[in-house]
């Protein structure tokens, strides 16, 4: 059957990867909003939830990609996505913010887990422009997720009201069970896929789609994409997991979960069509100008989100970083993952940068608030919104920082493409 229908089995791996960041996104926005609501978590509090998960996950990605090469890729894909059921279901059972914070650690190992050995299985046998677009694939999928998951919390998460009142954990406890459905959901779409090799009338279509490449050119922006991959991760892990303070302080009484689960909508679904958009769109990769300009406009709508309590402004903000953001882990996950074997693939990295970024984003936007306090800055208004200046000055030094990495490798590879032109 498998055999006979190959890219029915491979298309499989489409609606695994959406229900899965359905599932992630659910429950980051329902257990921050509990938190802040039911718990009285501030931002350091709501801080360490995203940290014990988002280093939980830096430090296994690389162990458990190299791992899932030794055991099977697939089979380490589909014990993540029953470590998502495993997280959903036990925090429907957590009733302080430390048992919330062991829930986490239990979602980062299942994503680490998960998204590397994923990533490396669907990179197999395929190279140069039909790599990256079977990537572009992808990544529109998992980020259809992340619009999917904040809609479910719209749709299901309890009104203030309701939220703060004696049956409002109950009610809550329905979108952890809405997400274990999900990842079970992800798990039962992985097990039969089967990825398929491109045949080589494909590869020979688009051989021309794509400039020349040399390695030391790869990893210089391999080295730079993983710069503004931390940097972005930083400001996802702000907005996601952290603007529920800021939303349920400026926004109380007027339904903020339902207004941050349609600013993450608009952050996700621009994301999503730019993943379209560089499907078709060749010659994306390898360019320093667009690498660069994308993360200036990310700092810019950062600072945009800090000084407006505008919703509308916020929306385009948010629509800015979902679109750059997109263009910067494209890169990160291409050059993972070009060039590279089953067993030695950086896929594992790339997905470390991640929950690093996320982890020290948090830990330092999280702890800022209260070490301005310390330092005697008074108004409510800069302390609630210092998080977000700081992920904006942090993208302005990691820019500096990637124009050192340019200036450093540059004269190797461009050495390297004139002897190969020379050479043709």
């Amino acid at each position: 059957m498998r055999e006979r229908y190959p890219r029915l089995f491979d298309a499989l791996v489409w609606p695994a990867v959406i229900v899965g960041d359905a599932a992630l996104l659910l429950n980051l926005v329902a257990v921050s909003f509990m938190a802040v609501q039911r718990l009285g978590a501030d931002h350091s509090r709501l801080a360490w939830l995203g940290v014990t998960s988002g280093t939980t996950y830096a430090l296994t990605c690389p162990l458990l990609a190299r791992l899932g090469a030794r055991l099977g890729l697939k089979r380490s894909a589909v014990a993540g996505a029953a470590l998502y059921v495993l997280w959903s279901l036990l925090l429907t059972q957590a009733q302080s913010i430390g048992q919330l914070a062991a829930c986490y650690a239990v979602a980062g190992l299942g994503g680490a887990l998960l998204w590397p050995n994923l990533e490396a299985l669907l990179a197999q046998g395929w190279q140069g422009p039909l790599l990256r677009k079977r990537l572009s694939i992808f990544n529109t999928m998992w980020c259809a997720g992340t619009v999917l998951g904040p809609l479910f919390c719209l749709w299901f998460y309890p009104k203030e009201p309701a939220a703060l009142g004696e049956g409002g954990r109950a009610a809550i406890n329905t979108l952890f069970y809405i997400s274990a459905a999900l990842a079970g959901a992800m798990a039962l779409f992985l097990i039969p896929w089967r990825s398929r090799a491109p045949q080589p009338a494909e590869a020979a279509a688009h051989e021309g789609d794509d400039g020349p490449c040399d390695p030391v050119r790869l990893r210089t922006f391999r080295l730079m994409s993983y710069m503004a991959n931390f940097m972005c991760y930083v400001v996802l892990a702000v907005l996601r997991q952290l603007f529920e303070a800021l939303a349920n302080e400026q926004w109380a009484g007027q339904d903020p979960v339902a207004r941050h689960c349609w600013l993450l909508v608009l952050l996700a679904a621009p994301s999503t069509a730019a993943f379209v958009v560089m499907y078709y769109a060749h010659r994306w990769s390898y360019r320093l100008k667009r690498h660069l300009a994308a993360q200036g406009l990310l700092a810019a709508a950062m600072v945009l989100v800090a000084l407006s309590g505008n919703v509308y402004w916020l929306a385009v903000s948010f629509v800015v970083i979902g679109v750059t953001t997109s263009l910067i882990y494209s890169g990160s996950l291409f050059y993972s993952v070009e060039g590279q074997s089953a067993s030695s693939h950086m896929a594992g990295w790339h997905e470390a940068v991640l929950g690093a970024g996320g982890a020290c984003g948090l830990l330092l936007s999280g702890q800022i608030p209260w070490l301005l306090a310390r330092l005697g800055v008074e108004s409510q208004y800069w302390l609630m919104r210092s998080p977000y200046l700081l992920a904006a000055g942090v993208f302005v030094l990691g820019i500096l920082l990637q124009l050192a990495v340019y200036a450093r490798f540059a004269s190797g590879f461009r050495a390297a493409t004139t002897e190969t032109e020379r050479a043709a």
